[in-house]
């Protein structure tokens, strides 16, 4: 019976990833808007009944991809945590898997997509700003000692920080688009000398 229960729960997975999938691909090309559930549906390969099994509309396929992206910050900070010498050095050091994952096309664009979004939809809005609120304190939880903030005094000035570090990041979706052409090395080389400023005690 468990065994049962789990490959339905991984069928049950690999469906709504498609669909996430699907989604990420027509919202990059169309748009949220011109995204219609039907053409979701074709690009999916599914019916749009099928669709509204997993998901009951659109804001709820941006959902999941929030939340996707979320985990995948989460993984990331596991990595940056269980690297050699302290957390602010492998920020540094590894500067270019957060550049290169910024900096891909397909993502920088949904990126805006579901930004832009969240600035006339209240809903999305909601999303966007609960996960960006998980990120931001697990960042701070993570980097305060190495910044010299650990007291409660520090908090505001821990919080600035955090919110440069991700301007810094959340910025090259958009340097992307607007200059395909960015200087990857020259770029990285100021964003480890900025990081690395910025984080010191």
């Amino acid at each position: 019976m468990v065994a049962g229960e789990d490959c339905g729960d991984s069928r049950a997975e690999s469906r709504r990833r498609q669909i996430i999938d699907a989604a990420i691909r027509c919202f990059r090309r169309n748009g949220f808007h011109a995204t219609s559930m039907a053409s979701l549906a074709k690009e999916a390969g599914m019916s749009v009944g099928h669709i509204y099994h997993y998901f009951e509309n659109k804001e709820a396929i941006i959902a999941g991809f929030i939340e996707d992206d979320l985990e995948e910050f989460r993984d990331a900070m596991r990595r940056l945590q269980d690297s050699d010498g302290t957390f602010v050095d492998a920020m540094v050091d590894q500067a270019d898997h957060g550049f290169d994952d910024m900096c891909d096309p397909d993502y920088a664009a949904l990126f805006i997509e579901v930004t832009a979004e969240a600035a006339r939809n209240p809903r999305v809005a909601a999303l966007v700003q609960d996960s960006d609120a998980a990120m931001r304190k697990t960042l701070a939880e993570t980097i305060a000692s190495d910044c010299g903030c650990t007291a409660e005094s520090d908090r505001e000035e821990l919080m600035g920080r955090v919110e440069v570090v991700a301007a810094i990041y959340e910025g090259l979706a958009l340097r992307a688009i607007r200059n395909p052409s960015i200087n990857r090395d020259a770029v990285l080389k100021a964003m480890r000398l900025a990081i690395a400023r910025l984080l010191s005690p």
